[in-house]
């Protein structure tokens, strides 16, 4: 009888909490509904706020955009996450934060190719085009520059077709692929004639005539440039004017016209952006230092190098302070973003626990109700029932002793991670002195190659301003080191790969060969230290000092390769060019200064240096940088 009575009063417990079940359901479905909403209009409500700080105070746009992100992403809404992580991006980038900006590029990227939204895509895309620019990757900058044209050209959007093509074009100027620059353009040119838009062909008249005036073709350049101002005068916006009296100055001085080109540089003055003045400001103060150098001008041309570089100073502590600033604002947002997920982890765990206490009572009270009515039957079961409530209360006890204990963990866990955090930006600020560091070494070598090019110009004999001429060769390569350190993520190693090709750019570019000498580098993925850096590019500036001096001396063409690769515990360079080799080899037995100084070099990088002879002649160097030396005394200890 009793076993029967027991299934009765379970039934009855269904029957009744069944509805109660529903009921909940029902209104947490349409409490979430509510709640997503709401959060969708606070998100926006917070980007609209974000946007309107975003000119006149970054670090509070970044704090408004990155809570309407928290929002947006409760709300469900991918199109205001994506836009949340564009504003947030824009702010990164405003403080300098280049990693940063790269990684909420890479996540707005992702969203936009989930959505299949290519307008957006495209845009996002250009940004990670901007991000690889600064991130000195010239290569993936223009590859990802090329996607963004590519799905454009898949719609109908003129005036982004346009836009990309252009954002292509800069990329290849930048990157040095002069003849693909203008092939693009050329593409771009046609488009625009069909569609007979005069404003779009000026703007790419004037992109031509910058590709052609850093290929030092200032001649070519010239009418294209005429071409562009003359319909950018009437039709284009302050920045179009500008850029167009730039190039117009630049191209003035490539010719040798020092008066028309002070006369553009005025003109340029007059129409400058409001939008970044202190880098139109940067731009002008370097080609009024080059218009005082064609005039002869030394102690203006001095004086304003000296301005120039004091101006730059004052940005780089100005962007270095913002840098800062943006770190700590960061770091402000994690600790928030932390102690918020801490608390709805801890409110998640609470209702959790509160709807379990619930449904027990519920249960409780269930059973008391037919034991009230079944209290005859069931009074042998009221032990039983006693007994169950007593545990109930024995493991709410428990429960409240664990939730006490986990509070005082995750209170000790939130100090570490304020400690941690402390740190890390401490360690951010160090950084940023060295690269401070670097930067003014740079800037410092930069004026005494001035120096010396002014010395050379009033030398008295040829040999004199030859010598000077390669000092300044030297001395640009160690900038060059200083410059790469302080522009590179890491400031104790370089990828050797990518300052290799930025160096032999820069010499042939100082003999006037980029256009002539094709140039091949080849490298395993490695990284020096500043210490491995520094005598490496000395060595490698003489040997091409040596080559374009001789080997390719008289000739409209040549070519030059550079292998680095790993040896042993150390590396070996290779270095070769397709003259007839005699000219290497004199350079080796005569006791020569350039001969002297890549033998003091090699010595210094703990390595020899000589000729190899097979099907060509070619310069072998193989060394152990001294960071090599230490690790493989370590392994050996």
């Amino acid at each position: 009888m009793i076993p029967f009575l027991r299934t009765l009063a379970l039934l009855l417990l269904l029957v009744q909490g069944i509805p109660a079940l529903a009921s909940r359901q029902l209104d947490k479905e349409r409490v979430d509904i509510e709640g997503m909403a709401t959060n969708a209009v606070r998100a926006k409500a917070l980007l609209e706020l974000a946007t309107s700080h975003a000119e006149k105070d970054v670090n509070l746009s970044l704090m408004h955009a990155h809570d309407a992100l928290g929002l947006a992403r409760l709300s469900g809404n991918d199109e205001l996450v994506h836009d949340a992580l564009t504003l947030i991006a824009k702010a990164q980038l405003e403080l300098g934060l280049h990693a940063e900006y790269m990684k909420s590029t890479l996540e707005a990227l992702e969203i936009s190719r989930a959505r299949q939204d290519a307008v957006s895509m495209a845009a996002d895309l250009r940004a990670l085009a901007l991000a690889y620019r600064h991130s000195l990757r010239p290569d993936r900058a223009i590859q990802e520059s090329r996607n963004a044209l590519a799905i454009l050209l898949q719609t109908k959007d003129t005036v982004a077709i346009d836009m990309a093509y252009r954002g292509l074009v800069e990329e290849l100027i930048l990157g040095g692929a002069h003849q693909e620059a203008l092939r693009i353009c050329d593409q771009a040119l046609e488009r625009a004639r069909e569609r007979n838009d005069m404003l779009a062909q000026a703007r790419l008249w004037l992109l031509v005539g910058e590709a052609m005036s850093h290929q030092r073709k200032f001649g070519n350049a010239l009418p294209y440039l005429v071409r562009a101002d003359r319909v950018l005068d009437s039709l284009g916006n302050r920045e179009d004017r500008f850029r167009a009296a730039v190039g117009r100055a630049r191209a003035a001085l490539g010719m040798g016209m020092a008066e028309e080109a002070a006369s553009w540089v005025d003109r340029a003055e007059r129409t400058a952006a409001s939008g970044n003045p202190a880098r139109s400001a940067e731009v002008l103060s370097e080609l009024r230092y080059r218009v005082a150098l064609a005039r002869g001008d030394q102690a203006t041309a001095l004086a304003l190098l000296q301005g120039i570089q004091a101006a730059r100073d004052s940005m780089y502590n100005a962007r270095s302070a913002q840098q800062i600033a943006g770190l700590q604002t960061m770091y402000e947002l994690e600790v928030k973003e932390q102690a918020n997920r801490r608390l709805q982890e801890k409110n998640d765990l609470n209702e959790e626990r509160i709807t379990a206490q619930n449904a027990r009572s519920e249960l409780l009270l269930t059973l008391l109700a037919v034991a009230s009515v079944l209290v005859l039957v069931l009074g042998a079961s009221f032990w039983n029932n006693y007994r169950v409530v007593r545990r109930l209360r024995l493991k709410n006890q428990v429960i409240r002793r664990q939730s006490d204990e986990i509070h005082a963990k995750n209170m000790e866990l939130e100090r570490n991670n304020l400690r941690l955090a402390e740190s890390i930006v401490s360690e951010e600020q160090k950084e940023l002195q060295l690269k401070e560091i670097h930067h003014r070494v740079k800037n410092n070598l930069q004026i005494v190659n001035t120096l010396l090019r002014l010395q050379g110009m009033h030398a008295s004999s040829m040999d004199t301003a030859d010598l000077l001429e390669e000092a300044q060769n030297r001395i640009r390569s160690m900038a060059l080191v200083h410059e790469h350190m302080y522009r590179s993520g890491d400031l104790r190693e370089v990828d050797a790969r990518t300052f290799i090709e930025v160096l032999v750019g820069s010499v042939l570019n100082s003999f006037g060969l980029e256009d002539r000498i094709r140039a091949l580098v080849q490298a395993d993925r490695t990284e020096f230290s500043m210490d491995t850096l520094v005598p490496l590019s000395l060595l490698i500036n003489e040997l091409i000092t040596n080559s374009a001096k001789h080997a390719f001396h008289g000739r409209k063409e040549g070519f030059l390769s550079i292998q680095l690769k790993r040896a042993g515990r150390g590396f070996e360079l290779l270095y070769q060019d397709d003259g007839p080799g005699l000219q290497q080899e004199r350079f080796f037995q005569e006791r020569s200064f350039g001969n002297q100084l890549v033998q003091s070099l090699a010595e210094q990088l703990n390595g020899q240096v000589g000729l190899e002879r097979a099907d060509h002649t070619r310069v072998v160097l193989r060394f152990v940088p001294d960071e090599q030396e230490r690790t493989a005394l370590r392994t050996a200890s």
